[in-house]
């Protein structure tokens, strides 16, 4: 809920609580409304300061935007340095990162919105910055899989396995319009490791896995 309107000027409120009212703000107006769509006013108004606060903590809109970015990248990296550990095979680990990864969408969905879909095409200052943090993970991934990233290149695995994982989430307002309510899969609850199955074995693999599943 926003606060009260704030004056136009004054000086910055440099409280952390205010600090993250105002990130958490960012993240409900882009996801929602778009980057572009969502002006600094608005913003300003829809977290209870004015626009001195929202410059004083990240400068600007693309500040915002890059805060957002780097903690979403930033939690990725966590879970996948997480699920990469050990001496399990490939296929385990991947098993394993996808399901975690879904998870985190699931909890995390306005970041994941942002993170793939604001990425303004004409800013090559944005594209850099993804490019930067997609790079590390490259090499986590690379050095997480160790001879089977040779085979299968970490630029077709990275973005097919988060691509999958989230697929369900940045379709999810259209699949609870289209789908009765109650519809299998809905629910979310078991979907991460449905859709490492998918991952690992295919669609015959899921078959498999989920016999006698309704196809809703």
């Amino acid at each position: 809920m926003p606060k009260t309107k704030p004056e136009a000027g004054g000086a910055a409120d440099t409280t952390p609580a205010t600090k993250q009212a105002v990130y958490d703000t960012a993240v409900r107006l882009f996801a929602r409304n778009g980057f572009a769509a969502t002006g600094m006013r608005e913003l300003s108004r829809e977290a209870g300061v004015n626009l001195a606060t929202v410059n004083y903590f990240y400068g600007s809109k693309k500040g915002l935007l890059k805060a957002i970015i780097e903690d979403y990248f930033q939690d990725i990296f966590a879970v996948l340095t997480e699920n990469l550990a050990g001496g399990d095979p490939p296929d385990v680990k991947l098993r394993r990162n996808i399901a975690a990864v879904a998870r985190y969408f699931a909890t995390h969905t306005d970041k994941l919105i942002i993170a793939l879909t604001e990425l303004p095409h004409d800013d090559p200052d944005i594209t850099e910055f993804k490019a930067e943090r997609f790079r590390r993970i490259s090499g986590l991934l690379q050095s997480g899989l160790g001879d089977a990233a040779a085979h299968v290149p970490v630029s077709v695995i990275g973005p097919a396995m988060v691509g999958l994982a989230a697929s369900r989430f940045l379709f999810l307002p259209v699949l609870q319009k289209a789908l009765p309510p109650g519809s299998r899969g809905l629910g979310g609850e078991d979907y991460p490791e449905m859709i490492a199955e998918l991952f690992i074995n295919g669609f015959n693999g899921l078959l498999a896995a989920h016999p006698g599943g309704k196809n809703d």
